[in-house]
């Protein structure tokens, strides 16, 4: 009767983990929603970092007399730059 209850004592414990676990299929669903719609906006975002970035190689900024401008890299820009 002892091994019994020892053995039920330790079971009771890990069945009760176990089922806590356990979410229901909605949450699951409207986790898996979000999740999708936060992938989407960070491929966004690293495509717009990356049209940024090819801007800023294609038309940097320079400063001439104190002020910031944008120029083409042209050979104008070169001469002042």
């Amino acid at each position: 009767m002892i091994r019994l209850t020892a053995a039920t004592a330790s079971v009771v414990p890990l069945t009760v983990l176990m089922l806590s676990a356990c979410v229901s299929q909605s949450s699951y669903d409207a986790l898996q929603a979000q999740n999708q719609q936060l992938q989407a906006q960070v491929s966004g975002l690293e495509r717009e970092a990356s049209f940024v970035e090819a801007g800023d190689l294609l038309f940097p900024k320079v400063r001439s007399s104190g002020s910031s401008s944008w120029c083409r890299k042209t050979r104008s820009c070169k001469a002042t730059a």
